[in-house]
C-alpha cells in the first residue's frame, strides 16, 4: 500500500532531478567569457547551447517510451549518467577551444541526458498524485526553472572567475 509519505517523496525526487537537469539552462552566464577567453563570435559562443535545446527537446519523444517500458529510474539513471559525462568532457574546452567540442559534448551529449531526465519527471509524478496532477507536475518541472535562478548567479559569481577557462563544468558535474 502507498503511504502519504511515499508519493511525496517521490515528487522531492523529481524536483530535485530538475533541479540538476535545470543548471544547463543558465548557460547565458558563459557566452560573454568564452567569446573573450577563445576569442569566439557570439554564434560560435552560444551553438552549444543551441544545439543542446534541440537535442533535449528531441530526446523527450524516444525517451518517455523509454520511461514507459524500462521504468522512470532507470531512464533518469542513464540521463543522469549521460549529464555528467557530458559536463565532464565540456570542462575539457580549454584543451580543445573549438565551439565544436562543446556542441559534441555539451550539445549532443548533455542534451541526451537532460532530455533522459525531465522525461523521466513529470509521468512519475503524475501517476503518484491522480488526485491533484497539476500540483505535482509543477512542483515536478519548477526543479528545472528555479536552477536558473538559483546557478546562473553561482557560475556568473563564483565558478567563472575561480577557473581557468569556462565553461567551469567539472565541479557542476560533481
Amino acid at each position: 500500500m502507498v503511504t502519504s509519505t511515499q508519493r511525496w517523496v517521490v515528487l522531492v525526487g523529481t524536483f530535485l532531478m530538475g533541479l540538476v537537469g535545470g543548471i544547463s539552462y543558465a548557460w547565458g552566464v558563459f557566452v560573454y567569457p568564452m567569446m573573450k577567453a577563445f576569442g569566439w563570435s557570439r554564434a560560435e559562443a552560444v551553438l552549444p547551447y543551441t544545439v543542446f535545446m534541440i537535442v533535449f527537446t528531441l530526446t523527450m519523444f524516444p525517451a518517455g517510451r523509454m520511461q514507459d517500458v524500462k521504468g522512470p529510474r532507470k531512464t533518469a539513471m542513464l540521463g543522469s549518467l549521460l549529464f555528467v559525462v557530458a559536463y565532464s568532457l565540456a570542462s575539457l574546452v580549454g584543451r580543445f577551444q573549438s565551439p565544436w567540442w562543446l556542441v559534441i559534448t555539451y550539445g549532443l551529449i548533455g542534451g541526451l541526458g537532460c532530455g533522459l531526465v525531465y522525461a523521466s519527471t513529470t509521468p512519475p509524478a503524475r501517476k503518484w498524485f491522480p488526485d491533484r496532477p497539476a500540483l505535482a507536475i509543477s512542483i515536478a518541472v519548477m526543479g528545472f526553472g528555479i536552477a536558473a535562478m538559483l546557478f546562473a548567479p553561482l557560475k556568473a559569481r563564483h565558478l567563472i572567475p575561480t577557473s581557468g577557462y569556462p565553461p567551469p563544468s567539472l565541479p557542476l558535474a560533481s
